[in-house]
Order: structure tokens, then C-alpha cells, then sequence
């Protein structure tokens, strides 16, 4: 029973630390646009996961715009070119995944000024793949995003 009463608690400790609360979806007001800094690998390879197109489809689902690439000017929106700053940037972070470890994605969201105004980040729990588990990660780190 105690072992119960621990693990619920850290549970319950855990899900507090990692989610985003009402006040801090706030910030997101007044983008309309979202870009994401490619994850890359020392492998060369980019986005091995799939973690871009899971935070890419949360926030095109609550009505952002996704600019992908900001040398190409077909990839931009009209307002974009004018005003930089209603794009949202995310950088994504991740431990290196491992069958015995829980490994954190953090998503920093920072301004036009590269100065970060928001940071939250999610574990993946038990998953069938990594790509699985980090699609799980994204979802719980802006679990309150989501369901505003």
C-alpha cells in the first residue's frame, strides 16, 4: 500500500511539473504563426521521430499558420514578410531515448527576439516505438494547449 501511495504521488508530482497552466497557454496569444527549428542529429539525419510534425499538427489543429521555411519566400505568408514577430518559435530538445530510460522532450517557444517566453516539456511513458513515444511526449507537454 505504501508503494501504491509513493507511486501515485510521484505521479501526480510529475503531471503538475510538466504541463502548461491556463496563464502560461496565454502567452501564446498573438502569434499566428509557428516555426520550428529542424531537429537534427550527428548522424546528419533530421526529424528521425517524427517530433516536428506531431507539434506542427497541435498547433495548425488551434488555427496557426506553419512556416517552414523562412529563405524560401513561397513558404511565407504575406504578413510574415511584413511582421516577423507573429511567428512563434519552437526549438525541440530531447534526451537520447534508451529501453531503460524515460527521456525528456523539452520545447522552448521563444519571440521574434530569440528570447524564450515559454518552456514546458513531457514524458512518453511505455510505447511500441520511439517515434510513439515521443508523439505521446509532445502531446503531454502541451496537454493544456490542447485542450484550451
Amino acid at each position: 500500500m505504501k508503494k501504491f501511495l509513493l507511486l501515485l504521488s510521484i505521479l501526480i508530482i510529475q503531471n503538475l511539473g510538466n504541463s502548461l497552466n491556463a496563464q502560461d497557454v496565454q502567452q501564446f496569444n498573438g502569434y499566428n504563426y509557428l516555426h520550428i527549428y529542424p531537429v537534427t542529429y550527428n548522424s546528419g539525419q533530421t526529424d528521425i521521430y517524427g517530433i516536428m510534425s506531431v507539434i506542427r499538427g497541435i498547433f495548425v489543429k488551434k488555427g496557426f499558420g506553419y512556416v517552414s521555411d523562412f529563405s524560401d519566400p513561397s513558404q511565407k505568408f504575406n504578413d510574415v514578410v511584413s511582421n516577423p514577430c507573429l511567428v512563434l518559435y519552437c526549438v525541440v530538445s530531447h534526451e537520447a531515448p534508451t529501453a531503460y530510460t524515460n527521456a525528456k522532450l523539452t520545447l522552448s517557444f521563444r519571440n521574434c527576439y530569440n528570447q524564450t517566453i515559454y518552456e514546458t516539456w513531457g514524458k512518453g511513458g511505455m510505447a511500441s516505438t520511439y517515434q510513439r513515444y515521443f508523439e505521446k511526449a509532445a502531446n503531454r507537454a502541451l496537454a493544456d494547449f490542447i485542450n484550451m
